[in-house]
């Protein structure tokens, strides 16, 4: 047992167990090339290997300690940095003034190790406070408002970044309570601090293979139920949020409603004015749309110029006509596209659960119904406005601006 602990078998371990983790990071971040994250977590397990090759070289090469330990130390933060920087981008937080801070903390950190080269005390004061607070950073970064399909890995990263705070802690406070011809670097804590060191690199790197996992199976889903062009909900989450709305209610007695839309005139678009025209009138009526929906609804394109909205209006009937006359107001209405502007025009069709039908087929079948009244009722309605604003008359769909 005791030679299992022994320094030199644990740093040799150690070393190991970082070029495992350099390996597998360059390979993620190589499968991955979109992922800055994965780019810097590399960057930090090389700097890793290179800080502990050096104190083996110290140790059984006889390089010169005190200058082992200034590029050991800088290295050290240095890569805790790298990491840290690595997770704000992960989780979305990118920032090109945070990475050159980072570059000018390197030189800070050197300063540092340099000044404290010959004492062990001041420097496992210095450099365990900064290393405890980067650790700590990381966790709160992991830890924050982790979204719904990835916490299992994020969850696992704060709890080894957490570990390592306190061992880092933990090893300052014995510094601060150290006698000062005590010789820190020789303290038997110091075989405890590389087996943290150990745990935490496989840790970390497990850490980020499941996080990686879970984004992957996330964008698959995403890719699954989201609309290409537009970023709304595709048909097929529409589908699984209506079935989710139908038991919900037949079980508790609460309403909601159903609204589609239809572009009107949309034909006449692609055909004047191209199918690139065509598909940017389709991603502006799904920005309005996703604009306009409250929290909770939900906004799909069904396919085509067909988009249907969820609406958790409960059991009035009232809500879901002022619900469908908000949304019509937010899709109509002009859209520039060079020196004209096409009139975005929809037709709406309402249906409520509980007064229409019960089932999926036969409120579909209601707002359906509606939205083709709507049309033959009021279609071209907004040109023919326009129209009589400008005393001019324009082709179908476009108004001069």
């Amino acid at each position: 047992m005791t030679a299992l602990l022994d320094r030199a078998t644990l740093g040799i371990v150690l070393i190991l167990i970082c070029l495992c983790n350099l390996a597998v990071m360059t390979t993620l971040w190589r499968t991955r090339p979109s992922e800055p994250a994965l780019g810097w977590w590399a960057i930090a397990s090389s700097m890793s290997v290179v800080a502990f090759v050096a104190m083996a070289g110290a140790r059984f090469a006889g390089w010169p300690f005190e200058w082992v330990l200034v590029l050991n130390n800088t290295l050290s933060l240095g890569a805790i940095g790298a990491t840290l920087e690595g997770a704000l981008n992960y989780r979305g937080h990118v920032s090109k003034i945070r990475r050159h801070i980072l570059l000018a903390m390197l030189p800070a950190f050197t300063l540092i190790a340099f000044v404290n080269r010959d004492d062990a005390t001041d420097r496992y004061l210095l450099h365990d406070a900064l290393a405890a607070a980067g650790m700590i950073a990381l966790a709160a970064v992991f830890l924050r408002s982790a979204p719904r399909g990835e916490r299992a890995g994020y969850r696992l990263a704060a709890f080894f970044s957490a570990v390592m705070a306190v061992t880092f802690m933990t090893r300052w406070s014995i510094a601060l309570q150290a006698d000062p011809a005590e010789n820190l670097y020789q303290m038997p804590q110091q075989n405890i601090f590389l087996l943290v060191c150990v745990l935490y690199s496989v840790g970390w790197i497990v850490s980020v293979s499941v996080m990686c996992f879970e984004r992957s199976q996330a964008e698959l889903v995403r890719i699954a139920t989201q609309d290409a062009l537009t970023g709304l909900s595709n048909r097929r989450r529409f589908e699984e949020e209506f079935q989710h709305l139908l038991a919900r209610a037949r079980r508790s007695g609460s309403g909601f409603g159903l609204a589609l839309f239809d572009m009107n005139g949309f034909k006449g678009i692609n055909d004047t004015h191209g199918h690139a025209a065509g598909d940017a009138v389709l991603v502006e009526v799904a920005r309005r749309l996703q604009g306009a929906v409250r929290a909770g609804d939900l906004a799909c394109r069904l396919g085509g110029d067909e988009f249907a909205v969820l609406l958790h209006i409960g059991t009035q009937a009232h809500a879901l006509t002022l619900a469908g006359e908000r949304l019509r107001s937010a899709i109509d209405g002009l859209h520039p596209v060079g020196r004209n502007a096409l009139v975005i025009e929809c037709s709406v069709g309402l249906a409520q659960f509980g007064v229409d039908g019960d089932d999926a087929q036969a409120l579909q079948k209601v707002a359906d119904h509606r939205m083709y009244q709507d049309k033959s009722a009021n279609k071209g309605r907004l040109a023919s406005q326009l129209s009589r604003q400008t005393h001019k008359p324009h082709p179908a769909g476009t108004v001069s601006v």
